[in-house]
């Protein structure tokens, strides 16, 4: 193993390096209307960076983070700073979302029920949790979460702001975890800064207003990352149990964190743990423990009787949608999200075709909607995928036009609020960061790969390895860039090491125009 780990990490930065200059430099300049203004923005954002991760160097802010007094400090003003602007953000773009017109409407009417009439004969809406058995997770959680606050408030309680109040907490939790878990990977110093950086990322601000899976799972994944983080501090092999435990909570809460389960595995399997059984111990751990939980949720939900008693292998074959209707979606030129795909699928349902024949079904139309096309319309085609799902720093805050806010002309929510000239400001700014992160992950890669000697494996290799993932997972799967939001953490991770590398980039440069003068 220790032969074949530092080969399997020289092919991994080869293709990562690639990969991540590939979709910096289509995202950046792929049919863009903007790209004089999005390369002045990206520039700032690199500057801001930089210009933080140099004041990171000094001495005194390394003598500052070294101060277990200090450093306790700094952070907690840091964290309540982005704990208050997430809860106003929350508050002042704060929504009905019952009457909402995508996917949010029916998990909180469906929990504002149950949380005040628990064990129902059958949910209200339950034909839309057969088939999306994935949102029964976040279901259960803001069912447990209402019946708190009906618990306490009765029937006068407003669970939008219930949800609103639990949505900013979950992303203050996440900070916190993030926070701990760069502290064991990079040190004190970098963790600040780190933490500096999360607050900069404005996204977190608007999803804080969109109680839903992308924005309520991030805590199990910085959980997880804590987790292994530990796991690789202490090689105690009960940090596995953790792992896997948030890792299973991930998954049903998110499906795209699949992607952060493989990287997690491939990441166990290559970690020096002072001998094979510790190894074995802490990778069966966390796969037992992950199999468990995600195996348990939704039996529970369908055998509590809370949300009322169904057979899951009924739902499955009646109702339940193929994850191969993703991939079929995804090769639709009309994607990423189709109309016509989501009735083709649902008109396979209610017993007309078994699970299986409608996962082979949809396969079937998804190779057959690839070799419809010639290979250089395939390349095209995929080409413009990377690009849509790369190119928006905002990450689709505003993915849906609504008109349910209580309060729909705040400052908070013209910012995020797309034709305002507040959102210009949003918009540049976001996505300076995000491209910043993007040539910074590249550099990264780029320095690791023709680094002398052996490679790491440390935060910044899973944080490569998690990023990679996901840019494999978008050539096949939904263009949606808000699918990368789950993947900040590692974005944010892996920009200390890009930055070093940029700077001995810049550092090489300098000696060499020296040397030649």
């Amino acid at each position: 193993m220790n032969k074949i780990t530092p080969f399997c990490e020289r092919i991994f930065y080869a293709l990562a390096a690639v990969s991540f200059f590939y979709l910096t430099a289509v995202a950046l300049y792929w049919n863009r209307a903007d790209p004089v203004a999005i390369t002045l923005a990206t520039i700032c954002g690199l500057v801001l960076l930089a210009g933080l991760w140099r004041l990171s160097c000094s001495e005194r802010f390394d003598a500052f983070a070294e101060n277990g007094r200090q450093r306790r400090i700094a952070f907690w003003i840091i964290s309540g700073l982005f704990l208050a602007l997430c809860l106003v953000s929350a508050l002042m773009q704060l929504e009905d979302f019952p009457r909402a017109d995508w996917d949010i409407w029916v998990i909180h009417s469906e929990a504002a029920n149950i949380a005040s009439a628990p064990f129902p004969e059958r949910m209200r809406n339950a034909e839309y949790f057969y088939r999306f058995p994935q949102n029964g997770a976040i279901l259960m959680l803001f069912t447990g979460w209402y019946r708190l606050w009906y618990l306490i408030g009765g029937e006068a309680v407003d669970f939008n702001l219930a949800a609103a109040v639990l949505c900013a907490l979950f992303l203050w939790v996440a900070h916190l975890l993030f926070y701990l878990a760069v502290r064991v990977l990079l040190g004190n110093r970098q963790a600040l800064l780190c933490a500096v950086v999360w607050v900069l990322v404005l996204p977190f601000y608007g999803y804080a207003a969109t109680p839903y899976s992308d924005s309520m799972s991030l805590p199990f994944c910085t959980g997880m990352l804590l987790c292994l983080a530990k796991l690789r501090q202490t090689k105690r092999p009960l940090w596995g149990v953790g792992a896997g435990v948030l890792a299973g909570l991930a998954l049903r809460m998110k499906g795209t964190y699949a992607v952060l389960i493989v990287a997690a595995l491939i990441w166990l399997v290559m970690l020096s743990l002072d001998g094979i059984r510790r190894k074995l111990a802490a990778l069966a751990a966390f796969v037992i423990c992950l199999g468990a939980v995600a195996w348990a949720l939704p039996v529970f939900f369908a055998e509590s009787g809370i949300w009322g008693r169904f057979s899951r292998e009924y739902v499955k074959q009646e109702w339940q949608v193929p994850v191969t209707h993703y991939f079929m979606m995804a090769q639709n030129p009309d994607g990423p999200w189709v109309y016509e795909d989501n009735e083709f699928t649902f008109n396979l349902q209610q017993g007309k075709f078994t699970f299986e024949a409608r996962t082979a079904i949809c396969l079937q139309m998804c190779f057959d909607r690839i070799a419809a096309r010639s290979p250089l319309e395939n390349l095209l085609f995929t080409n413009r995928k990377v690009v849509e799902t790369w190119k928006d720093g905002t990450l689709q805050v505003n993915q849906y036009d609504r008109d349910t806010f209580y309060w729909p002309d705040t400052p908070v929510r013209e910012f995020f609020k797309p034709g305002t000239a507040l959102y210009q400001v949003f918009y540049y700014c976001s996505n300076a960061l995000h491209f910043a992160f993007l040539i910074c992950l590249t550099a990264g890669a780029v320095r690791r790969l023709l680094q002398k000697g052996a490679l790491l494996v440390d935060g910044i290799f899973f944080a490569h390895l998690c990023v990679f993932g996901m840019f494999l997972l978008e050539l096949v799967w939904e263009w949606r860039s808000r699918y990368l939001f789950g993947y900040l953490p590692f974005f944010i991770l892996a920009a200390p090491a890009g930055l070093e590398a940029l700077q001995a980039g810049f550092a090489r440069l300098r000696r060499g125009k020296g040397q030649s003068a």
